[in-house]
């Protein structure tokens, strides 16, 4: 991702969030299709339904995981940077908990709070470590560059006249 400049870009911010949103569901419907290979069939209700996710076996657990798991990643992808991921990541839950109201109504299960609380948090927390991981990774430079610089540090060693020090 190249560098960004410093002034408020709210066209790239609201983007970010279209893409990270529908890789958000992207993940969450390749998880689902997975997953219903090996168990029962799941529906695509089960994402924005509350009573579904509430009632959670292994099989939907395991889909809920590796689906904010591998979106951590995408976070790292799109925004590259520790600072912004909560903020990202908290409005990627709005959105998708704005669409569970608008479909189902308001989630009235405490298990679905406790649920999404400790999936979203967890999402942040590792979304955040990759992402500082990779911001404090050292800058590799070529070997080519670094005989170059090593050659224009040489020439200006020897353009000082030493017999000027008196």
């Amino acid at each position: 991702m190249p560098f960004r400049v410093k002034s408020f870009d709210p066209v790239l911010i609201i983007y970010q969030i279209l893409c990270i949103q529908t890789l958000y569901y992207t993940l969450y419907c390749l998880f689902l299709s997975l997953f219903s290979i090996f168990s029962e069939t799941r529906h695509l209700s089960f994402i924005f339904n509350s009573d579904a996710t509430a009632n959670l076996n292994i099989t939907a657990l395991l889909i809920l995981i590796s689906t904010h798991f591998f979106h951590c990643y995408t976070i790292l992808l799109i925004v590259g940077k520790a600072k912004s991921c909560l903020d990202f990541l908290v409005t990627n839950f709005i959105i998708h908990f704005i669409i569970c109201c608008y479909e189902y109504g308001l989630p009235k299960s405490s298990v679905w709070w406790l649920i999404n609380a400790l999936i979203w948090c967890g999402t942040v927390l590792w979304a955040e470590y990759i992402c500082m991981k990779n911001e404090m990774a050292p800058i590799a430079i070529a070997a080519s560059a670094m005989e170059g610089i090593k050659k224009l540090i040489r020439k200006q060693s020897d353009t000082i006249p030493l017999h000027n020090l008196n």
